[in-house]
């Protein structure tokens, strides 16, 4: 018989071979069923924490292998410098500063539910920015409070993580309107009669005395009509300047000056019960 010749190499089994895996915190996972070098078999996890191990078929002359899955975690986002309790007044600035404990994170937002609100825009795809800085306005007519709701993501290494939902409520500015003349004069002893008038309900407004000329009885005050008894303090006339602004839950309006003069009632000397009564025509000298 002849006689055959060549070498035999005896081998424990052919190593699978796979490429890294890894996935987004609570995402499933879903590893291949063959490897690189074409060895098909199953995965079973190990008792270690993010180990899997790989059983070939039989008939592969193939090697079991481990490998451990690589889990990244999804960003939070942080959002710091926000306003007290979440308000502004029309025309403010909101800065919202964003964060994440997860290393080289970018964030993008949309905004939502902003009818009757001008400034708000959502992210553009691919920023770099770390924060959301808008100038949020109601827009004209607007007279009630009207609120955004910012939904903000953070990403990091391909994981998204949980939507932050911020909600910032716009509060009007409110005015003041003055009901009647301005300036009004009154007589001395008199009481003012001044209301105002408003565009936006539940408008508080306050006065101080900005000046006063001659004239007692004035003073600091709130309320929707300005009624003051004021009384000349000589024989010419006197002046009262109010500031009154208008205020809605912590907005400011634009103040107004309210001036009253107050003249004086000529004083009447000498007592009649002793005057003679005289016939028209009659000389008195």
């Amino acid at each position: 018989a002849p006689v055959l010749g060549g070498t035999i190499t005896l081998t424990d089994g052919i190593t699978p071979q796979f490429n890294p895996y890894s996935i987004c915190e609570n995402d499933p996972v879903n590893l291949p069923t063959e490897s690189i070098n074409g060895i098909v078999g199953v995965w079973q996890p190990t008792a270690n924490a993010g180990e899997y191990e790989f059983s070939p078929v039989e008939g592969q002359c193939a090697l079991n292998t481990t490998m451990t899955i690589i889990v990244k975690p999804r960003p939070a986002v942080i959002v710091d410098n926000l306003p007290v309790v979440n308000t502004i007044c029309s025309g403010e600035s909101i800065n919202l500063l964003l964060s994440s404990l997860v290393p080289n994170a970018t964030f993008s937002w949309n905004s939502f539910n902003a009818n009757g609100v001008s400034g708000h825009s959502s992210s553009i795809i691919g920023t770099p920015l770390t924060f959301i800085n808008q100038t949020l306005t109601l827009n004209p007519g607007v007279t009630s409070p009207k609120e955004v709701i910012y939904y903000i993501y953070a990403e990091a290494d391909g994981c998204l993580g949980e939507v932050t939902e911020v909600s910032i409520t716009v509060n009007p500015v409110p005015n003041v309107v003055v009901k009647g003349d301005n300036p009004s004069t009154i007589c001395s002893g008199e009481t003012t009669n001044i209301s105002f008038d408003e565009s936006v309900t539940d408008t508080v407004f306050n006065w101080v005395v900005q000046s006063s000329t001659g004239v007692s009885g004035a003073f600091d005050g709130q309320g929707s009509v300005l009624a003051q008894q004021l009384s000349t303090t000589g024989l010419s006339q006197g002046q009262v300047v109010y500031k009154v602004t208008p205020t809605f839950n912590n907005c400011t309006g634009t103040s107004v000056e309210v001036t009253v003069f107050v003249n004086p009632i000529p004083p009447f000397f000498g007592d009649n019960s002793n005057h003679p009564e005289l016939c028209s025509g009659v000389d008195l000298t």
